[in-house]
């Protein structure tokens, strides 16, 4: 429950901007704001989910992350002797 919380906080964030600004529009029979809502609300959602992330990532205390490593380019060893 707690991620479809933050999920719907981050979308109301991204989307509300956007329309207040389609109503603005239509209140003043501009054309302006609905794209500058939006873009300030992509601008505000891209900040809380940084702002999410540090806050529930673990903190690496200067180790790298556990990725595997990158053995899987190299072909499988043989047992057979080359010639």
């Amino acid at each position: 429950m707690q991620w479809l919380s933050r999920t719907i906080a981050v979308v109301i964030v991204m989307v509300g901007p956007g329309l207040v600004g389609a109503a603005l529009d239509r209140h003043w029979g501009s054309s302006f704001w609905t794209p500058a809502g939006f873009l300030l609300g992509m601008a505000l959602a891209t900040t809380a989910l940084v702002a999410l992330a540090q806050k529930l990532a673990p903190p690496g205390r200067g180790k790298p992350l556990p990725f595997d490593n990158d053995d899987d380019d190299e072909p499988p060893a043989s047992d057979e002797p080359k010639m």
